[in-house]
This record gives C-alpha cells, sequence and structure tokens, in this order.
C-alpha cells in the first residue's frame, strides 16, 4: 500500500476521533470502516479495555459473530495462552505471529471459537494511549494468509490514532458522570486535569494520594470532605492492565449512599481503620455514646449487621475518607 494512502486514512481517522460531537458509535463505525480500507476483513471490531471491570467493552463490530465477540471481550480471552504473546509488544499481529511462543493447539479461544467458524487467520492490533491500554482492534479471516506487511504498516499508522480514540471515549464518559478528571504518571506528577479550573482540586486529591500511599497502599475509591464543603469529593482511581504507569482519577462532588452525614462518614472511616469506638470518639472529641448511637444508625441507613459489612460497602462504595487527619495514624 503506498504510503500516501495510508496517510490519508490516518488523518481520516484522526479527524473522526477528534470530534466529540459525533455520537461514539458513529465514530466506531468511521474508524473502522477506514480499516477495512486495506485489511478487508469479513469480520472487525473495536473494542474500549475497562480496567475497573478487567474486561473489554465492544464499541463496534461489523458482521462479529456474537459467541466469538462474547469470548474476545470477555475471560476466555484474558485466559487464554495467547493473551500474554499477543500482548509482547504494541505492534499489529495475526496468528502465524504467536506460533513461535503459543501452540494454537492449545489455545482454547482459536480450538473452541475461531475454528468452528470457519476463520483461520486473524488480526489483533492493541492500543495505547501515553502507553496506557486502553483497548484493541480485533478481525478474522477464512484465509489462512497472516496479514501482510502493507497491512501491518498502515494498522501501525493507524494505532495512535485509534488510541486517542478510545481515551477520548472514555474521557467524554467520564465528564457525563464526574465533574472533573486527572491524569497522574506512574511518581504521581500531575500530567494533565480537567476542566481548567479545578486546578486546586486537582492538587488537592494528589496531596492526599501522596501522604497515603506509601503506607496505605492504593486506593481506588475513597472520599475526601473539604472543610468549607458542604458535600464531599468521591473520587475514583483507575489503572492501565499492564501497569506502564497512568493513574486516571475522576472525582464529582455529591452526598454519600444512603444519606450518610458528614460525622457519620467520619465514624465509618474510624470502623474501615478497625478503631473501637472508645478511640474513635477520642479523635473525633465526642463521648463513646454518642459514636455508639452513630454506629446504630448507620447500620440501619446502610441495612448491614456488623461493623465488618460496614467496611466491606464502604471500600467497594468509597465511603471512606482517605487521609482524613482526625483519623489517619501519623504518616
Amino acid at each position: 500500500m503506498k504510503t500516501a494512502t495510508i496517510l490519508d486514512a490516518t488523518v481520516k481517522a484522526i479527524r473522526v476521533t477528534q470530534a466529540d460531537v459525533v455520537p461514539v458509535s458513529i465514530a466506531a463505525h468511521e474508524a473502522l470502516t477506514e480499516l477495512n480500507r486495506f485489511v478487508g476483513y469479513p469480520s472487525l471490531e473495536i473494542a474500549e479495555w475497562d480496567p475497573t471491570e478487567g474486561v473489554h467493552q465492544p464499541l463496534h463490530s461489523e458482521r462479529f459473530p456474537r459467541k466469538l465477540l462474547e469470548a474476545l471481550n470477555g475471560q476466555v480471552f484474558l485466559d487464554d495462552l495467547c493473551w500474554p504473546a499477543l500482548h509482547r509488544d504494541t505492534r499489529p499481529k495475526g496468528w502465524q505471529d504467536t506460533d513461535a511462543f503459543v501452540d494454537r493447539g492449545d489455545s482454547s479461544l482459536y480450538q473452541e471459537f475461531i475454528l468452528p467458524l470457519g476463520y483461520r487467520e486473524g488480526i489483533y492490533l492493541p492500543l495505547f494511549h501515553r502507553e496506557r491500554y486502553v483497548g484493541m482492534v480485533t478481525g478474522n479471516t477464512d484465509a489462512a494468509l497472516p496479514p501482510g506487511e502493507a497491512e501491518k504498516a498502515a494498522l501501525t499508522a493507524l494505532a495512535p490514532a485509534l488510541g486517542e480514540f478510545l481515551f477520548r471515549t472514555r474521557e467524554r464518559r467520564a465528564r457525563k458522570e464526574a465533574d472533573g478528571a486527572l491524569l497522574l504518571d506512574a511518581d504521581l506528577h500531575l500530567t494533565s486535569f480537567e476542566p481548567e479550573q479545578s486546578q486546586n482540586t486537582a492538587e488537592l486529591i494528589r496531596a492526599v494520594l501522596l501522604r497515603t500511599w506509601p503506607t496505605r497502599g492504593q486506593v481506588s475509591r475513597f472520599a475526601i470532605w473539604p472543610d468549607a464543603s458542604e458535600v464531599p469529593l468521591r473520587v475514583r482511581v483507575e489503572r492501565a492492565r499492564r501497569g506502564a504507569g497512568d493513574f486516571y482519577v475522576s472525582w464529582r462532588r455529591g452526598p454519600m449512599p444512603a444519606g450518610l452525614s458528614r460525622r457519620q462518614v467520619e465514624v465509618v472511616t474510624g470502623i474501615v481503620e478497625g478503631l473501637p469506638n472508645t478511640e474513635i470518639a477520642d479523635r473525633l472529641f465526642m463521648s463513646p455514646r454518642t459514636v455508639s448511637k452513630h454506629v446504630e444508625h448507620i447500620l440501619v441507613k446502610l441495612g448491614v449487621p456488623n461493623r465488618s459489612s460496614v467496611t466491606r460497602l464502604a471500600m467497594i462504595d468509597g465511603v471512606y475518607l482517605l487521609g482524613h487527619p482526625a483519623l489517619s495514624t501519623p504518616i
């Protein structure tokens, strides 16, 4: 394929990814249309990696059999022997490229889902954004020939634009679900944040992570309740499966679940940290009897029978004031 053709396809794909007003399904369809100009595979899909669920979420697929689509985007693909072989590097690959590392006869994905559908070859393109794995393009064909060098060159040229598309898709979704987001590198340096006026919030969240993570481990869901605020910041941290470096942190301002008050959330935080009522009372300048009353109300509001259940729900829902000065042990 001529370099000019590859460049033309890349430019068109970039235009699609940058058009935030275009619905995701339409943008994904346009991206696959550009891909099929030079790969021509009977079935093709583009899927986003969801780091919180640990699965791929297909954004668009063309003539992809449902059974195979479910296998590729679910645990079957991630557990298969081909997964580490495909992820040895960022280059596009066909099944033949994995033969040096994986026996197809031992691949349940190939034997149980590829061959029964009449496919003999395929193509896999991992997609990245700033070294963070964000998704993939996969395709299948009944021909036994692997993708050629021209196809691989075209896919390599398009990969950055497609990675940008998947990242922007996730950002668009986050903007609907959150009030803001920030990116941190592996050393928790702030690399970007949005919206523009949220720098103080971004720096506050980063400061809490810098202060707490070295001793407490990486907490993925937590809350920060600034003194002057009537509602907390509810924070969510995600990391790429490959562990290459970036942390994607989103937040939103809103009430705690079950109508928990600020004082009750402070008590919940003490419960999560394993403190007895007497120590929670000392740290929050309350009487033990008041703390006991708060615990009773917390159990009723959350609909759970005991403190261990409170801890479990608190960590799942982020009802935990990470770095709260009244409850955190010295760092």
